[in-house]
């Protein structure tokens, strides 16, 4: 069986649909695009875009995101391809 091709995937906009809609634990499905990324073992989130510094810092946080940035001209300097807008 061949082995999935990894993908590395930036979002631009930290609310509520990027993460933070699986906080309550009774839902069973998967709301946020950071939880459904994460179910995917062939994607890493790896870059993250806000212009709230705040929302930005948290979102890296609690999903371990390494690249930051407020303006998203900046996902260009890391390769980043395709973007998924929130």
């Amino acid at each position: 069986m061949d082995k999935m091709k990894s993908a590395s995937v930036g979002i631009v906009g930290c609310g509520n649909i990027a993460g933070d809609l699986d906080d309550d634990l009774k839902k069973r499905h998967i709301y946020s695009h950071a939880k459904a990324i994460s179910m995917v073992e062939a994607l890493k989130l790896v870059v993250c875009c806000d212009v709230d510094e705040s929302a930005l810092r948290k979102y890296a946080e609690r999903w371990d995101v390494p690249g930051q940035y407020k303006k998203v001209v900046m996902f260009k300097s890391v390769g980043m391809g395709t973007i998924q807008r929130t």
